[in-house]
């Protein structure tokens, strides 16, 4: 169900709701708690920044995460799970000891297939990073606004004018976006297959 829900939706609900939770009960906190100490608190937060933004991401990314790890799970060999139930092993421990190290390669791979799809997101991003222009697109702190290239290149390529070096630097921009989202999901889907192989040569052995 969260891998239905449109990402505008995400950004709404994001805006509107979630932004003022995290003011509150979050970023307020960490920015009396930690703001003089550690750089990454220490800007007064505003809500719509690096770290909301972040936060929205990690929950869209859920789904993907979950389902591919979950099928990582059920590729580990049975007989692996077995063998550490008959020493006497716990859930816990069997989930540490036997299934953890043998899928610890596909759950890479998952998180990186996550990544994956994170560098990509657009419209959430959009409306909750804050869109800074300029140096000050360079944050000092996770409670400062900042930007993406998917970001830069919603809020910019309307407005870009051809005659100029705006609208190439634009394309420019999605075009490294697309080479970087290329090659982490080449390596995702490496690792994945890897640990998913080892599976089908159980099922064959």
């Amino acid at each position: 169900m969260l891998a239905a829900v449109p990402s505008i939706i995400y950004g709404l609900w994001g805006i509107f709701v979630f932004r003022q939770v995290m003011l509150d009960w979050v970023e307020y906190p960490l920015y009396e708690v930690f703001g003089d100490n550690v750089w990454i608190f220490s800007s007064a937060p505003f809500g719509l920044d690096i770290f909301s933004a972040s936060v929205i991401l990690a929950i869209m990314i859920i789904p993907t995460i979950s389902a591919v790890s979950r099928e990582i799970m059920i590729a580990v060999p049975q007989q692996q799970k077995e063998a550490a139930y008959m020493l006497g092993a716990t859930k816990w421990e069997m989930f540490r000891l036997a299934v953890f190290p043998y899928a610890k390669t596909g759950l890479i791979g998952a998180a990186i297939l996550g990544l994956g799809r994170a560098v990509g997101e657009t419209m959430a991003v959009t409306m909750l990073i804050g869109n800074a222009t300029g140096p000050s697109a360079f944050p000092q702190s996770l409670f400062q606004p900042g930007q993406t290239m998917s970001s830069i290149i919603a809020n910019e390529f309307i407005e870009a004018s051809p005659a100029s070096l705006h609208l190439p630097a634009l394309v420019g921009v999605g075009l490294i976006l697309l080479l970087v989202a290329i090659c982490i999901n080449v390596v995702a889907h490496i690792l994945v297959s890897r640990m998913l192989k080892v599976r089908e040569g159980a099922i064959n052995a």
